[in-house]
């Protein structure tokens, strides 16, 4: 694989964006409502949002064919409110940063009390999360035409991804 060639684990796209919005809907300070995939109402709501596929980033053949893979997983998640105030803006922010730090495995205040991601949820094929990291902090990424704001995280799933290749493609 060489620097500039990009490859996708196409199969694992869809593990990593069924188990990412299964544990984004398990943070302890969200309300109501589901993180959905791709999709906000005009005024109001929360979403995922892969930013392109799965990326391998390196893989490594040993001479028995045991590939194993460390691929990446760019996404955004937004939060998308009508009306906000100068106090709603700042804690949308807020909000919007403690998930950040919840899915990175850093204990968040939440009620009073502090929660911690334990663990990443199992994987199916071959694949294991790693760690998911922001790449941004939150910011008002967009105001629309309706005057509401998205605020928005970059974030990134890591994963590795192991298998035994066929003796006869080597």
């Amino acid at each position: 694989m060489s620097e500039t060639e990009r490859v996708y684990d196409v199969e694992g796209f869809e593990a990593i964006t069924e188990a990412l919005r299964e544990l984004l809907n398990t943070f302890p300070a969200l309300k109501s409502g589901d993180i959905a995939f791709a999709s906000m109402d005009a005024n109001s709501g929360l979403s995922m949002l892969p930013t392109s596929g799965a990326v391998v980033k390196s893989e490594h053949v040993s001479i028995i064919g045991k590939v194993r893979r460390v691929c990446q997983y760019p996404f955004t998640l937004t939060y998308r409110g009508l009306g906000l105030s100068s106090d709603r803006k700042a804690a949308v922010k807020e909000w919007m940063d403690s998930l950040g730090r919840w899915l990175e495995g850093e204990p968040v205040l939440v009620n009073g009390s502090y929660c911690q991601l334990e663990a990443y949820p199992a994987l199916t094929g071959g694949r294991k999360i790693l760690s998911i990291d922001r790449s941004t902090p939150t910011y008002l990424e967009s105001v629309n035409q309706n005057q509401s704001e998205d605020w928005t995280i970059y974030m990134v799933l890591k994963y590795k991804y192991e298998f035994q290749r066929n003796q006869k493609l080597m």
